[in-house]
């Protein structure tokens, strides 16, 4: 049996005492729901993105943002991301850099290449987000 991304996301949230909440684009920017996005940004910059996107616009697998290794680089401060800490940016594509508006990137895996842009398509303002919102335990 196949599960989708979203619905490991939803089981996951599930799991530890959350509801999932759906919300449209709009609403997301609208109200400033803690939207989470599997597939796509609400800007072109991608600041507020927090997909799970881990790899590379040509495939190479993402460094984690807390790992000075294979790259060292100054993106480490909590506040520098959307998902509240460095360690959970996890390995995923972000822009933690606010003068960067071209997109989500990441530092790759690969000694070669530092980083690399990463293909995380723009919204649809009619796509649905869920947000996961911590219930009672």
């Amino acid at each position: 049996m196949h599960i989708s991304l979203l619905e490991k996301t939803i089981n996951a949230f599930n799991n530890k005492n959350y509801i999932i909440i759906w919300h449209t684009t709009e609403a997301c920017w609208s109200k400033s729901y803690p939207c989470c996005s599997v597939a796509c940004k609400l800007e072109h910059s991608a600041r507020t993105y927090r997909g799970l996107m881990r790899s590379t616009i040509s495939g190479k697998m993402c460094q984690h943002w807390s790992s000075q290794s294979p790259h060292m680089h100054k993106y480490t401060a909590d506040s520098m991301f959307t998902d509240g800490s460095v360690e959970l940016a996890d390995n995923f594509c972000r822009n933690p850099d606010p003068s960067f508006a071209t997109g989500a990137w990441c530092y790759t895996m690969d000694p070669d290449t530092k980083w690399e842009m990463c293909d995380v398509p723009l919204c649809n303002p009619r796509t649905s987000f869920a947000s996961p919102v911590k219930t009672a335990n």
